[in-house]
């Protein structure tokens, strides 16, 4: 049954579903799904390109374009903004400041 759904995913399912979590990301204001809606285009350009090519490997491409793009989206937004890698390295100096205070 799962299978039939997949076989039967083009590349237009593909691409309405990354402007969807993309469109999703401008109102959630969340960076995350941009990236997973950069993943899910990549997949759309894999599928555009090999069209015979299987649900497992379509997969596998959103696998690793996601896994890839949030580790550069992740990097990128810490060398962007600093004060974000302070808070993580040192998570005790905020909790006591909004101790006393």
């Amino acid at each position: 049954m799962i299978e039939d759904i997949f076989l039967r995913v083009t590349a237009y399912d593909w691409l309405m579903l990354g402007l969807f979590l993309l469109i999703l990301s401008q109102i959630a204001e969340h960076y995350y799904l941009a990236w997973l809606s950069l993943a899910v285009l990549c997949a759309c350009l894999v599928k555009a390109f090999f069209p015979d090519i299987s649900w497992q490997w379509q997969l596998i491409s959103l696998g690793l374009s996601s896994f890839f793009l949030l580790a550069l989206g992740f990097e990128l937004r810490h060398r962007l903004n600093p004060k974000i890698v302070r808070k993580l390295k040192n998570p005790l100096k905020r909790s006591q400041k909004t101790e006393k205070g």
